[in-house]
């Protein structure tokens, strides 16, 4: 207990000197230069102690002085520290004509399948008959066939993967060199 607060204690004093330092060379009237610097080692002593939101302030500060214009950024949260960064996710894929799927239901080897699916955008699968699976993504595909599979397998987890893409036809017609489906 006595340590914890020693170290509060030294912490604080750290940050009080580090400021009041900061105060003193910008209060000057030194060059931009050494005002940045000023702006920059705080924000990295505010960093090194988890004090993360006034970090952010003094590097902006450091950033507005030596001339450049930065984005706005994301709020900082209440407790000071940095927001999660995002991630950016592909728009997941969707089932089309002809494309060839591996089905597997766990624990179940006479359920595994490699499916093809028809023009009609259907496929077959046992105990279920046939699914509508174009225009689906995997994900809404494994969800509909581990619902019907219910019925019939206690715990059903189905695992669906993509083994060939089809891909796009184009069919040309008319008064062109080569007609055909390509």
């Amino acid at each position: 207990m006595r340590q914890n607060y020693l170290q509060r204690a030294v912490k604080g004093l750290i940050i009080l000197v580090a400021v009041s330092i900061a105060f003193v060379v910008c209060a000057q009237d030194k060059p931009d230069k050494e005002k940045i610097k000023a702006h920059y080692r705080l924000g990295e002593i505010y960093y090194e102690h988890g004090f993360y939101r006034e970090a952010e302030k003094e590097f902006q500060k450091a950033i507005e002085l030596s001339g450049y214009k930065s984005e706005p950024r994301e709020e900082i949260s209440q407790k000071g520290e940095s927001p999660p960064k995002k991630r950016k996710f592909l728009k997941p894929y969707i089932i089309g004509q002809e494309d060839e799927l591996k089905i597997t239901v766990w624990e179940n080897k006479d359920l595994d399948q490699t499916v093809k699916v028809r023009p009609d955008g259907i496929i077959s699968f046992p105990l279920i008959d046939e699914i509508h699976a174009q225009g689906l993504t995997i994900r809404e595909l494994d969800k509909e066939i581990t619902e019907r599979l219910k019925e019939y397998v206690r715990f059903p987890d189905v695992s669906i993967s993509l083994v060939r893409m089809a891909g796009s036809r184009i069919v040309l017609l008319g008064e062109v060199r080569r007609p055909g489906i390509y």
